[in-house]
């Protein structure tokens, strides 16, 4: 009985090792699939977290490790399932971001990357909850964020870490308070960009990470500069997106993201060019969309999130294509909101944002198909408000972007038939009115 009595927490520890070892390579093995951004392969990322899961459950939470251990599994699950982006899948990400709260609430605070780590999860949880875009989900959102910024600034901001996370905390409790859509909101979100890049200008920027998040804070500070709707205020966003486009350069662009960010900032600088509505604006608009559309199509588009990107810069580009206003410009830009189309009919329409992407696509295409004027090009345009309204119907009417788009959509398909009667009038046509 001795003998079993000295050898049997011996075994225990073995067992202890095993499953957490298991455990940290299902996480792996998770993340590794996560990052390839495909929906199978964040099926599979899913499966492996709950794996981890099963595991760490079998663990004893009063030691500190196994009980973070078991929240970054939690989170790492969350954030799998807020990219996949359907309305069922960020209502689970949220609960998966509790559970991480609830775990490490319980951690010493005064250890510092518990302290950080926490505010993460925080944090985390206001970016699901973000992306929902109903008003109650963004005020709930900026009082994840601010717990976070409560968490972070008693960090050691020496610490590069903890300065930039405290940083992005600022940063994305600012992009809730934008989408909020007040004078006052966007104000106090433009003193969060400020803080943020304040924080960020004192990281060495010979790391990768912290270059690209600084040309971030200086992009997302020029959308709201933007929104402003002021010619001075619109001078500045291009001023702070030549900011990012200049620190992005100096990115190794073989990796997809920075690539990525990159054509962002193009991208970006093009709409603001392009709100200044001048002949020369607009043509240089549609170079930077094209510095744009080169960068992404490098890009592996069996990744959501590049394929969508790449029709979004066809878009814009598609735009102001048609704000030029002649013949020639106006067929150009049908051309490529058809590339839009088509690449964006291959992306999971269950996901919120590719649903309404590509309702706005069909919907830009009807309106300069209406511009032509013609009845085989007004009848066509009615085709594609159709597919616009089709795709809108599915989206949660309880967003208000989205009940407004389908809204609008109903409305330029009936101002695109009244043109048909006015058309069909003018050629001797008699049209009965609808008993």
């Amino acid at each position: 009985m001795q003998e079993n009595s000295k050898v049997q927490p011996s075994l225990n520890k073995k067992k202890l090792h095993f499953f957490h070892d298991l455990a940290q390579r299902h996480q792996n093995k998770g993340n590794a699939l996560q990052a390839e951004g495909t929906s199978a392969s964040l099926k599979e990322a899913i499966s492996r977290y709950k794996h981890a899961i099963v595991l760490q459950q079998k663990l004893p939470l009063d030691v500190h490790e196994y009980r973070d251990d078991l929240a970054q599994s939690h989170e790492h699950l969350a954030i799998a399932y807020e990219i996949q982006g359907t309305s069922a899948s960020l209502n689970k990400a949220i609960i998966e971001y509790e559970h991480a709260i609830a775990l490490r609430r319980m951690l010493p605070l005064d250890i510092d990357q518990y302290r950080n780590n926490l505010a993460q999860s925080y944090h985390n949880k206001g970016d699901a909850l973000q992306t929902q875009k109903t008003n109650a989900s963004l005020s709930e959102a900026i009082a994840q964020y601010e717990h976070a910024i409560a968490l972070r600034q008693k960090l050691p901001l020496e610490i590069d870490e903890y300065r930039n996370d405290l940083a992005r905390s600022h940063e994305h409790r600012a992009i809730a308070l934008q989408h909020q859509e007040t004078n006052a909101s966007l104000a106090e979100a433009i003193t969060e960009y400020e803080y943020a890049i304040a924080l960020r200008q004192k990281l060495p920027l010979d790391t990768f990470e912290y270059r690209n998040d600084l040309a971030r804070s200086y992009e997302n500070h020029a959308i709201a500069l933007e929104k402003q709707e002021t010619n001075t205020r619109l001078e500045e966003a291009i001023a702070q997106y030549e900011y990012a486009i200049s620190l992005r350069e100096k990115l190794p662009l073989d990796i997809h993201e920075y690539r990525n960010d990159l054509a962002q900032s193009y991208h970006n600088k093009g709409d603001a060019l392009r709100k200044k509505g001048t002949s020369a604006s607009l043509n240089e608009a549609i170079s930077q969309y094209e510095y744009a559309i080169t960068l992404r199509q490098e890009l592996p588009l069996d990744v959501h999130e590049y394929r969508n990107e790449l029709a979004r810069s066809y878009e814009h580009r598609a735009i102001a294509l048609y704000n030029q206003g002649t013949s020639a410009h106006l067929n150009e830009a049908i051309s490529q909101y058809q590339y839009a189309i088509v690449l964006r009919q291959e992306l999971p329409l269950d996901v919120l944002e590719y649903r309404n992407d590509l309702a706005q696509n069909h919907e830009n295409n009807a309106i300069a198909l209406e511009e032509l004027g013609t009845n085989a090009s007004l009848n066509e345009s009615i085709k594609h408000y159709e597919h616009a309204i089709a795709l809108r119907r599915e989206l949660p009417s309880n967003v208000y972007e989205y009940s407004d788009d389908l809204a609008r959509s109903y409305y330029n398909k009936g101002d695109a038939l009244r043109k048909i009667v006015i058309l069909l009038q003018s050629c001797g046509h008699e049209v009965k009115p609808l008993s």
